[in-house]
């Protein structure tokens, strides 16, 4: 007869954390030298601008990020079909946010191909010291004023005035931050 022993629960946690916190540390490296050979392609990239995970730029080019800037995990920022996205100075970005400058033109919509219809393309404009929530989708020719503050899980799809509070699908506003 063989007895097998089973292993010590403690030994097992300390395997499992040493892995987790290794794979952990070599997935920060992979993505912080990803970001790495991206910063030259911007249009302006400022200074200590933290990127969180699997932030997903397309057309770099025409993006310009401020000083001070933080991006949360899962962010799609997309100016790959034209226009341009400008993130000012200080802005916060939650997680799984998506910016884009393009969309389907609805007015022009004609045919049953998606790809065969056109796009209407405009830029996206965030002023400085701005708060946007998880999971914020901002559509494209949205101007957002310094200070303004978006509520998580909003649609943006209008311009929103400096220090305005807004919150809803489609966004509305629903208070005012007292500047300085």
């Amino acid at each position: 007869m063989i007895v097998v022993k089973k292993p010590d629960s403690f030994i097992i946690f300390v395997f499992y954390t040493f892995t987790r916190k290794a794979l952990s540390f070599l997935y920060k490296l992979r993505w912080k030298s990803r970001y790495l050979t991206m910063i030259d392609k911007f249009a302006y990239f400022g200074q200590n601008v933290v990127l969180d995970y699997e932030v997903l730029f397309v057309g770099e080019e025409n993006i310009s990020v401020g000083n001070n800037v933080f991006i949360g995990q899962n962010c799609i920022i997309n100016a790959g079909q034209g226009g341009s996205i400008s993130i000012g100075d200080g802005t916060g970005i939650g997680a799984y946010t998506t910016i884009i400058t393009w969309n389907l033109d609805n007015l022009n919509n004609r045919g049953l191909v998606r790809s065969e219809n056109p796009n209407k393309i405009k830029s996206v404009f965030i002023g400085k010291g701005v708060g946007i929530g998880y999971g914020v989708t901002i559509n494209p020719g949205v101007t957002l004023g310094d200070g303004c503050e978006i509520a998580a899980g909003s649609v943006v799809t209008r311009n929103v005035n400096p220090f305005e509070i807004v919150s809803g699908s489609p966004a509305v506003v629903i208070g005012i931050r007292k500047g300085k």
